[in-house]
């Protein structure tokens, strides 16, 4: 069973919502983190297609994350061009499994503090 309820996560005194998406599919999630960072709205676990973007052929800058066996965010894979500001991404999978996984499933990380 699948969890998309969204949860809070700490990692190194900030506090997150991992906002879990339907398909777990990256276009999504980005979408999520998009609209979080634009307006500050949580548009939650299956948002309406009329208010998605389509980022499959450009990616937003952003970062890729998993949650380490020490339940702190660690980085996968980074989109950000060493830019400040950029989307965050969970990869629901182990840092190890990464390369591997070709099905890869993704949450959206919305900073709250």
């Amino acid at each position: 069973m699948d969890i998309l309820s969204p949860y809070l996560f700490e990692n190194n005194g900030k506090i997150y919502i991992i906002q879990n998406v339907v398909s777990g599919s990256r276009n999504l999630a980005l979408n999520v983190a998009y609209e979080w960072k634009r307006n500050y709205i949580n548009i939650g676990s299956d948002p309406e297609e009329d208010l998605l973007y389509d980022f499959k052929k450009m990616f937003p800058l952003h970062k890729i994350f998993c949650i380490s066996i020490y339940q702190t965010l660690d980085l996968i894979d980074d989109y950000s061009n060493n830019e400040d500001e950029f989307l965050m991404l969970l990869y629901l999978g182990t840092f190890d499994n990464y390369s591997i996984d070709d099905n890869k499933k993704y949450a959206a990380i919305l900073e709250i503090v």
